[in-house]
Formats: structure tokens, C-alpha cells, sequence
């Protein structure tokens, strides 16, 4: 019976390790993906606090993406993001702020920019209130784009890309 029972918990350790590196390749694979729908250059090295997550389907898949780098680093990445050549940032500021709506029929300020909130994704929530910027990457002919926001203020790195 120990026999048995030895057997079957080094069955069971070895099909959980199984899936917990088959799951880092999906985490990679995704993380290649989003970079590549965005035309964008790899996550720096010295990225922390890294996120990824998605949805996609037979015709259509969206990602998101947020890291912690130095400014230094998110300079250098957006630089060398090919998806972002020749793409001029909208600014974020007291006056020009990135806030969440939560109802559509929520009144909003003219002056400021909206992003609904996904529950499926709660660590995405690029609230910028005075120190930020948003670059567009504009839709290329495959049908893919997105989206680079930056807090100046955190450091901290929020992309959203799709493919439709």
C-alpha cells in the first residue's frame, strides 16, 4: 500500500510541476504576443511588478500588460518600440487627467480622458492625476493596435494591445 500511495504523490508532484511550467509558457507566449501585435521592443530587464493578461478568440484578441521600471528604462523602451516611431504622447496633468468610469451614463469632464474599468483585470487601472502621458499605436494592416500609458509619477507602465 505505501508503494501505491509513494507512487501517486510523485505522479501528482510531477504533473503539478508540469502544468506550473506549462503555465510560464503561456505567460511567455502572451507576453511575446502582446509585444508583437504592438510592434514593441522587449520588456526592459529590469522590469518588476509585471502583469499580463488576456482575452482572444478565433478573430479578435485584446492584452494587457503593466510593469515597474526607471524612467530611464521606459525612455529606452518606448524609443526602441518600433510601433511607437514617430508617435507624439498626449500629455497628463491637473488639468488633463486619465480617470476610470464605471457607469456609461456617468457625467464626465470634457477636459480629462476616460478608460472603463475591466473587473476581470483590477491590477489594470491607469489612473494618471498629474504627471503622465498616452501613446497611441496607431493600427497597422494586419488590424493591430493599442495603447502605452505611462505614470511619471509611479514609474509604473500600463499597455493594452489588440488584434480585430
Amino acid at each position: 500500500m505505501k508503494k501505491v500511495y509513494l507512487v501517486s504523490t510523485c505522479l501528482l508532484v510531477s504533473l503539478l510541476g508540469a502544468c506550473d511550467s506549462s503555465l510560464n509558457s503561456s505567460l511567455n507566449s502572451n507576453l511575446k504576443t502582446s509585444l508583437e501585435l504592438g510592434r514593441l521592443a522587449a520588456i526592459p530587464e529590469s522590469a518588476t511588478d509585471l502583469k499580463i493578461d488576456g482575452t482572444s478568440n478565433l478573430f479578435s484578441c485584446t492584452y494587457r500588460i503593466r510593469f515597474r521600471a526607471s524612467a530611464e528604462d521606459i525612455d529606452e523602451f518606448i524609443r526602441n518600440s518600433p510601433g511607437l516611431n514617430g508617435v507624439l504622447p498626449t500629455k497628463f496633468d491637473a488639468n488633463h487627467q486619465n480617470l476610470p468610469v464605471f457607469k456609461a451614463d456617468e457625467v464626465r469632464n470634457a477636459e480629462h480622458e476616460y478608460f472603463g474599468i475591466d473587473e476581470r483585470y483590477p491590477w489594470f487601472n491607469p489612473i494618471i492625476k498629474t504627471r503622465g502621458r498616452k501613446y497611441e499605436i496607431p493600427q497597422d494592416h494586419h488590424a493591430n493596435y493599442g495603447e502605452v500609458i505611462i505614470n511619471d509619477e509611479t514609474n509604473v507602465v500600463y499597455i493594452k494591445v489588440s488584434h480585430s
